[in-house]
């Protein structure tokens, strides 16, 4: 379960930092 949340929580800083580059 911890797995799962530590890969989602990844997941969304992934996206986060895409979502930067993509405003920039």
């Amino acid at each position: 379960m911890k797995k799962i949340m530590f890969s989602k929580f990844c997941l969304n800083m992934s996206l986060e930092e895409l979502n930067v580059w993509d405003e920039d």
